[in-house]
């Protein structure tokens, strides 16, 4: 059986570059030209593109200082603050990813603030 990421999941990836892209001041032409693709490229990926190389991605992400599995974790933790919710992710919860993906907070401490909100026991 054949599996595509979801629209939504990519959309998320390209939420995450453009937001640690910004917050690191940095223009897409800026970007691309350190990851070694183009700022079309870079563009297609922010606006959630599903046909991006992933030896692409993962440059653009290195550029970033970011990696696959922490880009995974903080994308898990927008989910579950979703399914919480009943909603798609709000300022808080793409605020809370966003401190873990610039190294201000950490993925445990992100779970802690999302149980003690939620009002739910960690079991990990």
């Amino acid at each position: 059986m054949q599996t595509h990421p979801t629209p939504h999941a990519v959309n998320r990836v390209g939420a995450v570059v453009r937001a640690a892209r910004k917050s690191r001041k940095l223009t897409q032409a800026q970007l691309a030209k350190s990851a070694g693709v183009s700022r079309v490229f870079i563009g297609e990926v922010e606006a959630g593109h599903e046909r991006a190389e992933l030896g692409k991605v993962l440059s653009v992400l290195d550029v970033l200082g970011l990696n696959l599995l922490d880009t995974t974790e903080a994308l898990a933790l927008i989910e579950k603050g979703q399914q919480l919710a009943g909603h798609f992710p709000s300022l808080e919860a793409l605020d809370r990813s966003k401190r873990v993906l610039d190294g201000e907070s950490s993925m445990d401490d992100a779970r802690d603030e999302l149980a003690a909100k939620w009002g739910y026991e960690r079991t990990t």
